[in-house]
């Protein structure tokens, strides 16, 4: 859960590639008023996860750190919209031509 304009707050995106080789790693945030509104925060390998519960109620052992990525916001502008945000990992690779994102994953904003 976090709360609009809460700062120190991680979002973390696991993938199913691995990121190891990565040149540039960011996070494209589509807030609750749409995609014109994109937010792209600059991410960091994550950590190494065990027994991960997706939203679909799948639960994941174990996901290397090569597989997640990370932000923590450090602004209250990061995520400044109540309501339901998209998220999605890019991984870049520019040595090696690679580029991509992973699936989706929802983040909830609540009012304080």
């Amino acid at each position: 859960m976090i709360i609009k304009g809460e700062i120190g707050k991680s979002i973390q995106i696991i993938t199913s590639f691995d990121m190891s080789a990565y040149t540039s790693l960011y996070i494209e945030a589509v807030p609750p008023s749409g995609r014109e509104n994109v937010k792209q925060f600059t991410a960091s390998l994550g950590q190494a996860l065990t027994n991960v519960t997706l939203e679909d109620g799948t639960v994941i052992a174990s996901v290397p750190v090569n597989q997640s990525m990370k932000y923590t916001t450090l602004l209250a502008s990061d995520l400044d919209e109540i309501g339901t945000w998209t998220c999605v990992g890019v991984y870049i690779n520019t040595n090696a031509g690679h580029h991509y994102k992973s699936l989706p994953t929802v983040i909830n904003v609540l009012d304080d």
